[in-house]
């Protein structure tokens, strides 16, 4: 067969699969609502030998806000587990397949738009396109995002108020892993605290911090790092996240 027509062939062998497969689609987790985290399961979705490389693959969700601001959101690989405390150490099963997932924080009252968009070498890109409304909601309050202030000396929030942060470092868990965290939040938020310190690092929370896991990121420790930042959220913690340790730049590093 001529190089022509072999070029021509594998074109389509990669770009019909596309067409075949039915049209990718939002699945909600829970309804969008003001200054609160909506996720959506994207179901339809390719997956490739690394759903991490975005040469491989890339979903990207656009999303217009109420204000016509414009937002690239990136699409991420999922997997839930379930945990259990097995001799004082936690361990991690998982739960279902995983999937696609798609996250977003609304920040405006209005009518959002969202394209999603999946892009794969030597294929026609792929789109599906919903809409979703965010109304007033007495119950939902929020100060909004943390920004430093026009001086550069304090943090604050998106209502202009100074936010000092009380707290500790909790950078990481014993053999416990999470369930050390549900101790520890709850009584730093009912001691007064409002800020905490963690770490992704090889022994918790690292999402490629260990051997093989370079672009190919470790699901169960991704799962470990939302459950605890979901219990801050829950607590009313702010989080400072580390996302490598010192001892990755030794040379001698024990760890």
């Amino acid at each position: 067969m001529p190089p022509r027509a072999l070029g021509s062939s594998l074109w389509l062998g990669l770009v019909i699969p596309l067409f075949l497969c039915a049209e990718p689609q939002l699945v909600e987790q829970n309804k969008p609502r003001l200054w609160q985290r909506a996720e959506w399961r994207i179901d339809g979705a390719p997956s490739t030998a690394n759903n991490f490389d975005p040469e491989l693959v890339r979903i990207d969700a656009s999303i217009t806000t109420p204000t016509k601001r414009v937002l690239l959101i990136p699409a991420f690989w999922f997997q839930d587990y379930t945990r259990a405390l097995v001799n004082g150490v936690q361990t991690l099963t998982p739960a279902g397949s995983p999937q696609w997932r798609l996250r977003f924080t609304p920040d405006e009252i209005g009518e959002y738009s969202v394209t999603l968009t999946i892009l794969q070498p030597g294929a026609h890109a792929s789109s599906t396109k919903v809409n979703f409304v965010i109304t007033s909601d007495a119950e939902t309050t929020s100060p909004g995002w943390v920004r430093t202030a026009t001086d550069h000396r304090y943090f604050e929030t998106s209502d202009g108020q100074a936010l000092r942060l009380i707290g500790a470092n909790v950078c990481w868990g014993g053999t416990r892993g999470t369930f050390d965290y549900d101790n520890w939040f709850p009584a730093m938020r009912d001691a007064g605290a409002n800020f905490a310190r963690l770490w992704f690092c090889p022994w918790s929370m690292g999402l490629e911090h260990t051997p093989g896991t370079l672009n190919r990121y470790d699901l169960a420790a991704a799962w470990h790092a939302d459950y605890v930042l979901e219990l801050a959220e829950k607590c009313g913690l702010y989080v400072l996240i580390a996302m490598d340790h010192h001892g990755m730049f030794m040379s001698n590093d024990p760890a």
